[in-house]
């Protein structure tokens, strides 16, 4: 039985081709790496062969855990920043304490 290797960050990042890490790399960006190397990797376009389908599925697989590593990161900027519950006023964490 095959088993999936799981990839890492530094494996994502070489795969869709971002050398600069995650410094200036924003989802939009991501996305249309990701759209431009999709169209250029396509299995339709490289003779289907196994290699090209498995080409194609590392490609997403590295789009995903990247767009997941970005999303955590902007969420939890978000939530220490501009979420109530998280600041350091104390107010919103009473709010939410006062909810139950």
């Amino acid at each position: 039985r095959h088993q999936l290797a799981i990839m890492n960050l530094q494996e994502a990042l070489q795969i869709m081709k971002i050398d600069n890490g995650f410094s200036n790399l924003s989802l939009d960006t991501l996305k249309e790496k990701y759209h431009k190397m999709a169209l250029i990797h396509h299995p339709d376009k490289n003779g289907n062969s196994i290699e090209a389908k498995e080409k194609f599925q590392k490609l997403g697989e590295a789009y995903e855990l990247l767009k997941k590593e970005l999303g955590t990161m902007n969420h939890t900027t978000a939530s220490e920043n501009d979420d109530p519950v998280f600041n350091n006023s104390g107010d919103g964490y009473s709010f939410f304490l006062n909810m139950f």
